[in-house]
This record gives structure tokens, C-alpha cells and sequence, in this order.
């Protein structure tokens, strides 16, 4: 924003290539983002818990604590899946006075985390509860309420047993500004600097050249190239535009008189 380069101010008819390739970051972003407020936020750690449509994030119940037993509050975690507690009695494990943080450049690794993988043994058969045995050990009491996450989905873990990785969104190496440009790039290496660093203002007065150039030559008359018409108006709609409160009714009564054959 501070060059001026930025193509949000018309998000909706900047280039194709642009837009498909920032789908992607937008998606890292938005994960990560859920990630972190499960693990920051207990209001938001209960909420993904509750939702049927998160798959990765759900209830438990404390059942024994000499081995940890769990009983899932949910079918779409189980046996074999590695979980990590995110939230228990005390609060949001991530404010544990031993959890351990790394800012790398690709992710926010944590450690001394207490994550392990569900085992079954005879005892799931009776009461469904599983076996769950950190190797951070994890304070709970029976009765107690948790919340847990995949590991998975988490980041993955690492061979320490109690290490956790967040991946941190990627910055637009597409068509961004990069570390090293300055107001003046552009301006003193257009050619190198037309894709990362233009100034809005510039890459508009282009395009009105270019469309000066195809009128003059004859590309755009209206006679020979229609006016695109913007039937989904996606910017701004059109002055006069009818609405669903100023668009008339048309009058459906049947003339009393006439009949068919004067209609036809």
C-alpha cells in the first residue's frame, strides 16, 4: 500500500493469473488463522469442538488418569489417530508455563506439547475409552472435559513426541512487492519492476493507452466489437438499475373486453 501497488482497489478486474495464484496463500492464511485461535482461544477451541463440520477438533472426557484414558465425545477421531490436547481445566495448553515456542520462517513450532496417539486395548470394548499416553505428561482429573485436536492437522509432529508445527502463510511472490523494492524501483527499472512494485496509478494510465491505441486502429467500434455488458454488475450497478422495490408488476387482469381472437 505504501507503493501504491496494490490491485485490491479493483479486486474484482485485476489480472486472471494474479487472482488464481493467490488462492492458495488465501487458504494457507485461513488455516493458519483456525489453527491459532483453537489453540489461543477457548471460546473458539469449544466452538470447532461443537461443529459437526470440523473434523479435526473435538470433545473428550477424562476417564482414568493412571494411564490417561479418553472417551471421545465424537466418531470422527479414533484408534491410531495422534492427538494433542488444546484445551483443559486449567486453560489453553499454549499458555503452560513449559510450552516451548519457535518463530521459524515457514511455521510457529511449539514444544513440550502433550500429544499422543489413541491406542485400543480390552477395555475399549466395554466403556469405548482409549488409552492416551503423552510423553509431556498432561494433568487431569477423572471427570474432567478437554478439548483435542489431530496432530495432523496441527502441523504434524516431529520424532521428539512432543514437538507441533503451524504453518505460517507464505507472503504473494507472485505479483507482491518484494524485500527489496522501494518507492523507486519502478520508476528507475520499469521492466524489472512492472509485475511486483507499479504504482497503481501507472498500470491504469497503461491500460488507458492501450485501449487509446485499439480505438484509434479501429478495434473497438461498437459496430465491430459490442460494449461488454456487465450482467452480473460484480462493481457497482448501473444507475436505473431496477430492484426487487422499484421494478413494476406487470398487470396479469384479463380484459373484460376482449377475447382470444383479439389477443391473437
Amino acid at each position: 500500500m505504501d507503493f501504491r501497488a496494490s490491485d485490491l482497489v479493483r479486486f474484482g478486474r485485476v489480472n486472471w493469473y494474479w487472482r488464481n495464484s493467490l488462492v492458495p496463500a488465501l487458504d494457507t492464511d485461513t488455516t493458519c488463522a483456525s489453527q491459532l485461535r483453537v489453540l489461543g482461544n477457548p471460546h473458539s477451541a469449544r466452538e470447532a469442538a461443537r461443529d459437526a463440520g470440523t473434523r479435526e477438533v473435538a470433545y473428550a472426557e477424562v476417564v482414568a488418569v493412571d494411564p490417561v484414558r479418553l472417551r471421545l465425545k465424537t466418531r470422527r477421531i479414533g484408534a491410531g489417530d495422534k492427538v494433542a490436547v488444546v484445551l483443559d481445566s486449567r486453560g489453553p495448553v499454549v499458555d503452560g508455563e513449559d510450552v516451548t515456542l519457535k518463530i521459524r520462517a515457514g511455521s510457529f513450532k511449539f514444544g513440550q506439547w502433550p500429544l499422543a496417539p489413541l491406542e485400543e486395548d480390552e477395555q475399549t470394548a466395554a466403556d469405548g475409552s482409549l488409552i492416551w499416553d503423552p510423553k509431556v505428561p498432561s494433568a487431569h482429573e477423572v471427570g474432567d472435559q478437554i478439548v483435542i485436536a489431530g496432530a495432523e492437522w496441527l502441523g504434524g509432529t516431529f520424532k521428539s513426541g512432543h514437538e507441533i508445527a503451524i504453518g505460517r502463510p507464505p507472503a504473494d511472490n507472485q505479483s507482491g512487492p518484494d524485500k527489496d523494492c522501494t518507492e523507486e524501483s519502478f520508476v528507475d527499472d520499469p521492466d524489472n519492476h512492472q509485475y511486483c512494485c507499479q504504482p497503481h496509478e501507472s498500470r491504469e494510465a497503461g491500460t488507458s493507452d492501450w485501449i487509446a491505441e485499439k480505438r484509434a486502429a479501429g478495434e473497438m467500434n461498437p459496430e465491430v466489437w459490442p460494449p461488454v455488458i456487465d450482467m452480473d454488475q460484480f462493481d457497482t450497478p448501473a444507475a436505473g438499475t431496477p430492484t426487487d422495490s422499484t421494478e413494476a408488476e406487470t398487470d396479469m387482469t384479463v380484459p373484460s373486453d376482449k377475447t382470444p381472437d383479439d389477443v391473437d
